[in-house]
């Protein structure tokens, strides 16, 4: 049974839905594990609203994941970044769980489309766009020209600028689409040999 290590990443038909021939909803193995993740992100977040609580080995594993984000948070955006922390925790640990189901065998890793990622991506661009321009008003377009610069660069300076600020979207989608594609790869191949 020598398979395609790519075979894994292949979207199945469980089930369509045809509204009146105006739509078909197609139900994929990708769909079913995007809501089994969401499901069990929602069941997370209900155990830790209850874990607290208690004192026991899952608090302690809650507790641990939690500081992390915290300091990576601390560390990258400083004590005014703690009011992003709900978000920032959110999305770690819905991508935690995706990738997690994505190591089952059998199953499927839906950070392993580029869609999804993309899709999460431009959800977080749009996100820190809209603080920035909340928090810093008119002086957010000063990122994108360069202080010093003379006068002359100015329209070369602001179009690589805001070119690299776009390209961003494709490069964070991108980034997690490889990784996890290539890392399942990899595990497969490795499998394969053992």
């Amino acid at each position: 049974m020598v398979t395609n290590p790519l075979e894994q990443f292949q979207l199945i038909n469980i089930f369509s839905l045809n509204f009146f021939d105006l739509f078909v909803l197609n139900f994929t193995n990708a769909l079913f594990f995007l809501l089994l993740s969401i499901i069990c992100f929602m069941l997370f977040n209900d155990l830790l609203q209850k874990e607290l609580i208690k004192s026991n080995k899952t608090q302690l594993i809650i507790e641990n994941i939690f500081n992390f984000l915290l300091a990576m948070v601390l560390e990258n955006i400083g004590v005014n970044g703690q009011k992003y922390f709900t978000f920032v925790f959110s999305l770690f640990v819905f991508l935690l769980i995706s990738n997690v189901f994505g190591m089952i065998p059998y199953s499927f890793t839906t950070t392993s489309h580029i869609i999804v990622t993309l899709f999460l991506s431009t959800g977080v661009f749009i996100s820190i766009g809209i603080i920035g321009v909340r928090k810093h008003k008119i002086k957010f377009l000063g990122l994108f020209l360069p202080a010093g610069a003379p006068l002359a660069l100015f329209p070369i300076l602001i179009g690589i600028e805001t070119m690299s600020y776009l390209i961003r979207i494709i490069s964070l989608s991108v980034r997690l689409f490889a990784n996890m594609m290539s890392g399942h790869i990899l595990l497969k191949v490795l499998l394969g040999f053992a």
